[in-house]
């Protein structure tokens, strides 16, 4: 029997370009320290530094700094009930792949929920899953943690 099980890996976004509360959802801007390969709707994105940039209220553009490769993410809206002082970026892991599946700036309960794209259920229904959590520390290291 197999187990569809989701998997999360959070990584902590490093900084955020612009700290003054935004008026506009268009106005966030995030930056983020990705350290695995990961996707992004259907587009594979490689380990590396990344800017993410809310291009209007649901759809996020996700590009790659050193090699300017990017993608665009049509979100949903959601709440987390808490008001984090740092931005995370949540990544569902199924087998050795990574797809980006929310979005939180910081500084607001609100955040992004990332639909599974089709290039996810694909890989998700072949592919077993173990959960794992990680979160960058202030000096930039990975720690994982089973959940």
């Amino acid at each position: 029997m197999k187990k569809n099980l989701h998997h999360l890996a959070v990584a902590s976004v490093l900084s955020l370009m612009s700290l003054a509360p935004a008026t506009h959802a268009e106005s966030l801007r995030l930056r983020a320290n990705i350290p695995f390969d990961f996707a992004v709707s259907n587009e594979k994105l490689p380990a590396g530094e990344y800017n993410l940039k809310f291009l209007a209220q649901d759809v996020i553009l996700v590009q790659n700094e050193g090699t300017k490769q990017s993608a665009i993410a049509l979100g949903q809206s959601a709440q987390s009930g808490q008001n984090p002082e740092r931005g995370k970026l949540v990544f569902t892991k199924h087998g050795d792949q990574y797809f980006l599946s929310q979005v939180w700036p910081g500084f607001s309960e609100a955040g992004q929920q990332l639909p599974a794209s089709s290039l996810e259920r694909q890989v998700a229904s072949g592919a077993e899953s173990r959960q794992m959590a990680s979160r960058q520390d202030k000096s930039g290291n990975m720690e994982s943690s089973k959940n």
